[in-house]
């Protein structure tokens, strides 16, 4: 009897302090009926900041320049953003990386690269696009094109492309599914691309490599001058293409332009371009992050204690 009073003790004890243990960690990092949590020195709208948290920034920067109240600000902007981040429904604040004395930085920092990504693909100003490229000549000969040679390649590109545009309008498929689409066109690899055979897709989304004669798309691309000639090599078509997509309706798709570098009269690089507008829209400039937040501070109570 002794022995099962002492074993029922002994997991009631266990119990009770299970419970205080967890009351402590919730007490220490909520903030509840208004208490403030003993380890705060600010508050940025629903999020304390903790001394660990700027001890851990000071620790970061140099003696010599660091300063408490601009690490502070530093502290308090990026909570901002998180939850402006929130409202906006890019991302879930959670207690790993939010609120909490005792908080994942790598996931943190990650977070807010994550509200700045979404910032530049949702607020920016621009003509925002679906891209599609297909190379026809990249420098390296394929049987057909030594047979035939580049322009007939060049004609081949050129219908392969008007065959899809066709597809996308007549409803069958859509624009920025291109990569996809195309991939799947067997007479094109066979016949214009080298890795064919050697790679499983030549046709990527969102490519930022050149591959010899791969099709790529640039979704929502903000089109304006710099990204243009970015785009098309500062070749004099870029030009053309910024005009028509100055005076062009939503959802339109532009005409085919056929690029060509040449040195010496020798192709060097040969592909088409197509764009579809996706939005035309009036924002911020890419990279104003900071004048978002401080357009959005007064709707938050920032609080130093």
């Amino acid at each position: 009897m002794k022995e099962k009073n002492l074993i029922a003790l002994l997991i009631l004890t266990v119990f009770v302090l299970v419970v205080l243990w967890v009351s402590y960690l919730f007490l220490a990092n909520k903030d509840q009926g208004g208490q403030i949590p003993t380890d705060a020195i600010a508050k940025a709208g629903e999020e304390n900041i903790f001394q660990a948290d700027l001890d851990r920034l000071e620790s970061m920067t140099s003696s010599l320049t660091a300063d408490k109240t601009q690490l502070l600000n530093q502290l308090v902007d990026e909570s901002l953003l998180l939850q402006l981040g929130s409202k906006e429904g890019w991302l879930t604040l959670e207690s790993s990386f939010f609120n909490s004395s005792i908080k994942d930085y790598s996931i943190r920092q990650q977070k807010l690269s994550e509200v700045i990504a979404s910032f530049n693909d949702a607020k920016t100003s621009g003509n925002w696009t679906n891209t599609l490229i297909l190379h026809y000549w990249f420098g390296e000969e394929t049987e057909y094109i030594k047979t035939n040679g580049i322009d007939a390649a060049a004609k081949l590109a050129e219908n392969t492309l008007k065959t899809f545009i066709d597809q996308v309008k007549q409803g069958t498929t859509a624009f920025d599914q291109g990569a996809i689409t195309l991939n799947n066109n067997t007479d094109y690899s066979q016949k214009l691309n080298p890795d064919y055979g050697r790679l499983s897709s030549y046709f990527e989304e969102n490519d930022t490599i050149y591959r010899p004669n791969a099709v790529f798309t640039v979704r929502k691309y903000p089109l304006n001058p710099d990204s243009v000639s970015e785009l098309i090599f500062n070749i004099k078509e870029s030009q053309s293409v910024l005009d028509y997509f100055n005076s062009a309706q939503e959802k339109k798709i532009s005409p085919l332009y056929k690029i060509e570098d040449k040195v010496d009269d020798r192709v060097t690089n040969g592909f088409y371009v197509v764009f579809q507008i996706k939005e035309k829209r009036i924002g911020y400039k890419l990279n104003e992050v900071a004048q978002w937040l401080e357009n959005n501070k007064s709707d938050y109570t920032v609080t130093f204690y």
